[in-house]
């Protein structure tokens, strides 16, 4: 699968400090976050073009409905989300979503609404962040929250709000944050994120009384 870039790495004070002008740093902040916005259409047609990994026969999604098309529009929007959530942790929470998304919509082929589903649940995991982060850190076994890198730690982030606010299959969410790590993070990194959601599906459901809903996860080759 080829595997999708990002933008380098954005200045660790990216609005300016000291005497510079509010123009000058907001210039500075629309060409920071043009580098991430000029990326998505090619890593969204990428993402798209990825194949949806067939659910196995162990799996509770039924084989009989068109889950492509869904998976698909789906995973074009976690990508999204993903991005978005990518520009606000380069810009260390200094410059709003509402902004990125402004900058996002102006010169490049996207057209974000803040009343989409997307800025939604972007908006949502960054006032949750830190709620999610002790969420996460039970599950880490032997890491460190801070040694994730900050691809992965997005992509737990955005997962863990799906586990905890929707009733999305946890098999699905499973996979697609699977298929993101693949696409944005380390090499082997989507084994550890599929071992930390996995355990936390677990615990989740034995505390509940029920059978796991994350058998038949098919996304770990």
């Amino acid at each position: 699968m080829t595997r999708c870039s990002l933008p380098d790495e954005v200045e660790s004070n990216p609005t300016g400090a000291g005497d510079e002008s509010a123009g000058k740093a907001r210039k500075a902040v629309t060409k920071k976050t043009a580098a991430i916005g000029k990326k998505l259409t090619d890593i969204n047609a990428q993402i798209v073009d990825t194949s949806v990994v067939e659910p196995s026969a162990e799996t509770a999604v039924d084989q009989e409905q068109d889950l492509d098309p869904v998976l698909t529009g789906k995973r074009q929007e976690r990508a999204l989300i993903f991005h978005l959530l990518y520009a606000v942790e380069g810009f260390e929470y200094q410059e709003s979503l509402e902004a990125i998304v402004d900058n996002f919509n102006r010169g490049f082929e996207q057209s974000i609404s803040v009343d989409s589903d997307a800025f939604r649940i972007a908006y949502a995991v960054i006032q949750e962040r830190d709620t999610l982060d002790k969420a996460i850190e039970p599950f880490l076994a032997n890491w460190r929250f801070e040694r994730l890198s900050v691809c992965t730690k997005l992509i737990l982030r955005l997962a863990f709000w799906e586990l905890l606010n929707t009733e999305n299959p946890p098999a699905i969410v499973l996979n697609e944050a699977i298929e993101l790590t693949k696409c944005f993070a380390e090499s082997d990194a989507y084994r550890f994120v599929n071992g930390v959601l996995d355990s936390f599906v677990k615990r989740r459901e034995a505390e509940q009384g029920v059978g796991s809903a994350s058998d038949g996860i098919t996304s770990q080759d």
